[in-house]
């Protein structure tokens, strides 16, 4: 009996020493699965930020492109064409206009720097000078002189003689 009673203690003792050992192995490979989930989740986390990185990249190389494309548009005036369409002013507004000079600078984005000199009333000049500051094409004016002429106009209205600068910005090539 007493040999009984030993072995039974000693299948009990081997029987507890391998549940120890396997609940050490369960701990330590569940251990290591939460590593590797957590390490999994992680790099799910830097993907998913480089592509919210890179799409952000794509929409702004997007915007770029179509903002680009916008400016050219807008700066692909003709300059013969502006200098029609700022005739057309002098007439729209009831003034005697004439373009004096014309000159262009640089090469890629021109500049191009159109003179004129209108008669008429003041109201008339006004009117004129607020049609020049909203041409439909980038530019703007860099000078304004009036002068009062001695002689009015047949209607007996006080004529003033109007010389302005207007600068315009465009990548035509067939600029003056």
């Amino acid at each position: 009996m007493k040999s009984r009673i030993l072995i039974l203690a000693g299948v009990s003792i081997i029987l507890a020493i391998a549940l120890w050992v396997g609940y050490v192995f369960l701990i330590l490979a569940l251990t290591s699965e939460r590593e590797a989930y957590a390490l999994l989740i992680s790099a799910a986390e830097v993907q998913e930020q480089r592509d919210r990185a890179a799409s952000r990249l794509r929409a702004v190389a997007r915007d770029t492109r179509d903002d680009r494309e916008r400016l050219e548009e807008l700066l692909r005036t003709d300059a013969i064409q502006a200098a029609a369409t700022i005739e057309a002013l002098g007439k729209k507004s009831g003034t005697q206009l004439v373009i004096e000079e014309a000159t262009s600078q640089g090469s890629e984005i021109a500049t191009v720097y159109v003179t004129l000199g209108a008669d008429g009333t003041l109201p008339a000049l006004s009117a004129l000078i607020r049609n020049l500051e909203n041409l439909p094409f980038p530019s703007s004016v860099d000078a304004v002189s009036l002068e009062s002429r001695p002689a009015p106009d047949k209607k007996g209205a006080e004529r003033w003689h109007l010389t302005a600068r207007v600068k315009i910005m465009t990548t035509a090539t067939n600029n003056l």
